[in-house]
């Protein structure tokens, strides 16, 4: 799109801080940054990102008219456009995880990081960043992530040819949801994978793991669960995988 131009890179430390480092020099615009391969890409609870040349790596930066109780719509939204994005330029299904993470069966093959600065109780500037693995790596994914790690495609070099289509597919399909301020939340709950599933809570602070399951998603696209003991909840933050 002419107003949200698309810088392209072959190597960055991450494309969500060099979205920062030019929020943070001073007065900028909104565009998309995109690497072949990230040294030191970044995941939600300060996890890294494995980022090897065979992905897409995407940052949106943002100047969002929201308040921070907001901020997840962006997340959201991003997670609805890669499905819709995957669907449109491939033969798959895509489904979400919440919060953040794309999947093709029971295999990732995106996550979305969204970090922002607030000021005077509003959003200053606000980076979505999107990684998919388009294509397994030749040897494999690492021992750590290999149970769960997917791609779009097995090792073929020749599917790279569609990265940057891709990132403006899903560019446009973001910008299209954000912008007439489309309701997307119906979607994100239809394609979500853990509705009535059993799951593990994994909880932030004493990193204790509860059973429980998950009975719905409401409309601030929180996780309603609920647990053995038949208390709910509805979790705005953590970590949930499915029980085995």
């Amino acid at each position: 799109m002419s107003d949200f131009p698309l810088l392209e890179f072959d190597c960055l430390d991450s494309t969500n801080l060099e979205a920062r480092r030019m929020a943070e020099a001073g007065d900028f615009s909104e565009c998309a940054i995109a690497a072949r391969r990230q040294t030191g890409g970044r995941g939600r609870l300060g996890r890294s990102f494995f980022s090897p040349d065979g992905g897409l790596y995407l940052s949106l930066l943002l100047k969002p008219d929201l308040s921070p109780s907001d901020a997840l719509s962006l997340t959201t939204a991003a997670a609805v456009a890669v499905c819709r994005a995957i669907e449109e330029l491939t033969s798959h299904r895509a489904c979400i995880k919440w919060v953040n993470d794309v999947y093709i069966g029971d295999r990732k093959v995106c996550g979305i990081l969204t970090e922002a600065k607030i000021s005077g109780g509003r959003l200053q500037y606000a980076i979505v960043g999107i990684g998919v693995n388009i294509i397994a790596p030749e040897n494999g994914f690492p021992a750590e992530i290999a149970d769960r790690a997917g791609a779009l495609y097995d090792y073929n070099p020749s599917k790279m040819a569609m990265r940057i289509p891709l990132a403006q597919t899903i560019i446009r399909t973001f910008l299209g949801i954000i912008r007439t301020n489309e309701p997307h939340y119906e979607e994100y709950r239809r394609r979500s994978m853990l509705i009535g599933k059993k799951v593990n809570v994994h909880q932030i602070h004493d990193g204790e793991s509860l059973p429980a399951t998950v009975i719905g998603i409401d409309e601030a696209c929180r996780l309603e669960v609920k647990y053995e003991d038949g208390r709910l909840e509805a979790l705005t933050a953590g970590e949930v995988t499915l029980a085995l």
